[in-house]
Order: structure tokens, then sequence, then C-alpha cells
């Protein structure tokens, strides 16, 4: 089981940063070899699997397409052994969740990504990783509680020292938008 969501381009990755009440592919691709074959023998693509995805965080998002959109779908896979769903972000704050697979082999033993239930197969390639994008808004005033139009305006990232840039509008306010969540600014 590889799981991988969309990046702001169409991208399939691990990890990616979606803006509140946006929305982004979902891929699992699931793979099999017989269990009594030869050591060595490669993986192949396994079309018509039921897999079920689930959020990590189920506040943080849905899963799913047009009418039945909730926290956990079940899907089945392509010729190509893969399946697609949309998670689309149900926070208006950021937020963070993971989505994880599970599926059943032919003898009916379950095989999951995150869980002591089955078969675990907790690595690097077997869930996606979605962190809800933040925003930070607020105004610049002076000691008289006057706003300040048109000033810059920095956010720096505590981890690494980078600068994010902004300049405040006519009415003296910031906004930034798509942070990371997680860190310190």
């Amino acid at each position: 089981l590889d799981v991988t969501v969309a990046n702001d381009d169409g991208t399939q990755v691990k990890s990616a940063l979606v803006p509140p009440g946006d929305q982004r592919n979902v891929q699992v691709r699931v793979t099999a070899r017989p269990i009594d074959a030869a050591s060595g023998t490669p993986f192949e693509p396994f079309a018509g699997k039921d897999v079920t995805l689930e959020l990590t965080d189920r506040t943080a998002g849905e899963l799913g397409v047009g009418g039945s959109i909730t926290p956990e779908v079940t899907v089945t896979t392509n010729d190509n052994g893969i399946a697609t769903t949309t998670f689309r972000s149900a926070v208006t704050r950021s937020q963070n969740t993971n989505v994880t697979a599970s599926t059943r082999n032919g003898d009916g033993e379950l095989f999951e990504t995150d869980s002591v239930r089955g078969q675990n197969l907790n690595n690097d390639s077997d869930q996606a990783e979605i962190n809800i994008a933040g925003t930070l808004t607020g105004d610049i005033r002076d000691g008289d509680g006057e706003l300040i139009r048109n000033r810059p305006v920095n956010v720096l990232l505590a981890k690494n020292g980078n600068e994010i840039e902004n300049t405040t509008i006519d009415q003296g306010q910031y906004n930034f938008e798509n942070l990371e969540t997680g860190d310190q600014y």
C-alpha cells in the first residue's frame, strides 16, 4: 500500500500543504505477489482491490466525492492497481492529518498502514501527510491606536530564520496565507 496526496501543482507526493477549504486528490497504489513466490519476485499492480482510506484526525477534513464525503472511504483499484479519491479540508484553521489505508488479502488477513490490528505496513510509503495551511492576519497600529498604512511586515520562521515579507494594505492590515503549520513564527 502506497498512499500519496497531490501537491499544489497536481504531483502526487507524501506530504502536502492544503489551504483551508481547498481539496486535493488522494491516491493509493496496491501491489501484491503470491505468498509462495520466490524471493526477489516483483510485486505487481493489484487490480479490483477494495481499499479503505481513513483520516487519522477526522476533524481536519473529509474524503470522497459527490454525496459520499466522510472521514473514511472505500475505493477500488483500477487495472494499474491505483484508486483515487478527493480530500477536502473541512476546517478554517491550521491542522494536520494523515491518510491511512487498509485492505485484506485473499485469506482475509488485514493489512493496514497505521495499526496494531493487522499486518503493520508502517513505513515511509504507507501513508500521506496533509498539512492544512495557516493564515496570519492583523492590524499595524501606532501608539495612539491609529492604523499604519502601506508598511512592510515580516514574519520570521523560527527554525531556520527565513523571512516572509508582506506589506500592509490601505487599511493597515496584513495577511500571510499558506503558512506551514506546526512551526513557530
